[in-house]
């Protein structure tokens, strides 16, 4: 789908702005489940620190692993654009 030029997403229909920018940024239900799973995530990453061993952060990573699938489940626009941050 090619934006309109000059669009900002007000001449956009729902389906359009879905396809777009995902479930995430038209659903209030589906963002607030993919924050709780991103808050789940950062605190997860806040348990870790330079004295962790790589068996601690091999299990952390797959809890994160976990938690992404799951917003992937629920909305693929968004897991597209926080997976890529997620890779080592």
């Amino acid at each position: 789908m090619i934006m309109k030029k000059g669009c900002t997403g007000e001449c956009l229909t729902s389906k359009e702005k879905r396809e777009l920018m995902g479930r995430y940024v038209t659903n209030q239900k589906v963002k607030h489940d993919i924050d709780y799973r991103l808050e789940q995530m950062a605190s997860l990453e806040a348990t870790l620190g330079i004295d962790s061993t790589k068996s601690e952060i091999s299990k952390i990573r797959k809890q994160q692993d976990v938690l992404l699938n799951e917003i992937k489940k629920i909305d693929p626009v968004k897991y597209k654009s926080l997976a890529p941050l997620h890779i080592d």
